[in-house]
């Protein structure tokens, strides 16, 4: 049978727990900040964001848009939340769009 050069979790040591934790690291980001989820985007069911707000965030404050660059086999976005965490703390906007 030919290798899947995408399934990660046949080459990375952990990853199933490496996932998991980044997936729980997430969740308490998401529970100390307010998330705005599933904002549309598009006309699609699936092509919804989220958006993490950081306190009082400013008027203008810039948007850095998180963009998966892989193959997305499981999971959802907010088990990628943690991402934002750097771009929150610099005052900017960090929307979570899923790959479709």
């Amino acid at each position: 049978m030919e290798q899947d050069l995408y399934r990660n979790r046949d080459f990375i040591p952990d990853f199933d727990a490496i996932l998991a934790e980044t997936a729980a690291r997430s969740r308490e980001l998401a529970a100390r900040v307010e998330v705005r989820a599933d904002l549309a985007y598009g006309a699609s069911p699936r092509e919804r964001m989220d958006i993490l707000l950081p306190p009082n965030p400013a008027r203008g404050a810039p948007l850095h848009m998180f963009i998966h660059g892989g193959y997305w086999r499981s999971g959802a976005k907010a088990d990628h939340h943690l991402v934002a965490a750097p771009v929150l703390a610099a005052g900017a906007l960090p929307p979570s769009p899923p790959m479709t």
